[in-house]
């Protein structure tokens, strides 16, 4: 499962997460906190051959996905 993005807390992370779902990409948060840096949390994209479209969605709200 290919990680397509970082985010300092789960606020942002989350709503990435829910613009993917909405539009048919299944995602998976993870849990990538260090010592220095607890809150991080990363976007995982379930299906590998989504993860164009999602990184596309993710910079473009708008992007039509494909898959």
């Amino acid at each position: 499962m290919p990680t397509i993005a970082s985010y300092p807390d789960k606020v942002k992370a989350q709503e990435a997460f829910n613009l993917l779902e909405v539009n048919g990409i299944p995602p998976y948060l993870k849990n990538a906190g260090t010592w220095s840096d607890p809150e991080r949390v990363e976007l995982v994209v379930i299906f590998p051959e989504q993860v164009d479209d999602a990184i596309r969605l993710l910079e473009d709200p708008d992007h039509e996905v494909l898959n």
